[in-house]
């Protein structure tokens, strides 16, 4: 998953918040398609990426850049990410064979004097809780509870905002620094477990730090 993988993204033993009930579906008015809006989307680790929503022209201003866009579709029981990246660059100013090396897998054309290599669309299932994904409901807040294996969970925070504006959240670097409790097996990224008590004190303190704005489209 292109959006939403980061090494250092928490993964927990438990699904959050621990005793909260679990929800059979996403309520009707949140069921739809919602776009990323931030024009410029910090991954990470990584260096900024244009929103292709916003700057589809903007290469033709630029040596090299990377476009991206990033939708994702509520459904009653699961949640879609779809993602597309387009790099640019411009073959005046770069040796094509070098940058054709950063890319083997992506499909590549020319365009006029820009050399475009294309990730292939893709659809990722964030949440499918015809599976053993779990859909909580927290203060307002739904957290998504995406089951990996027996003690493993990948956790993401729903907030509704208003005014057609929502957020998409996971945990980064920062929050596995915020939290204590470890359990005994890691693998690349680090399994904690949040009592009920250690979620509230985390939320409290801004957990859920990497954070994707969206907006959802009309009917």
């Amino acid at each position: 998953m292109f959006f939403f993988a980061s090494c250092s993204t928490v993964h927990f033993d438990n699904s959050i918040p621990e005793n909260s009930n679990v929800l059979k579906t996403f309520p009707e008015d949140l069921i739809g398609k919602y776009y990323f809006a931030d024009s410029i989307l910090k991954i990470e680790n990584k260096e900024p990426l244009y929103n292709l929503k916003y700057f589809s022209e903007l290469y033709k201003e630029k040596d090299s850049i990377k476009l991206i866009l990033g939708e994702i579709l509520i459904t009653e029981r699961q949640v879609y990410l779809y993602s597309e990246q387009k790099s640019y660059y411009n073959l005046a100013k770069f040796d094509s064979s070098i940058i054709a090396l950063k890319h083997k897998k992506e499909k590549r054309r020319v365009d006029g004097k820009y050399l475009i290599f294309e990730e292939s669309s893709l659809v990722d299932t964030i949440l499918n809780l015809d599976n053993s994904d779990q859909l909580k409901f927290y203060d307002g807040i739904y957290y998504l509870n995406r089951f990996i294996q027996e003690k493993d969970w990948v956790v993401y925070q729903f907030i509704i905002s208003g005014n057609n504006i929502f957020s998409m959240n996971l945990t980064n670097e920062q929050d596995e620094k915020a939290i204590n409790n470890t359990t005994s097996r890691t693998i690349f990224y680090t399994i904690k477990h949040l009592s009920n008590k250690d979620f509230k004190r985390f939320i409290r303190n801004g957990g859920f730090r990497e954070k994707y704005g969206l907006k959802k489209y009309p009917l």
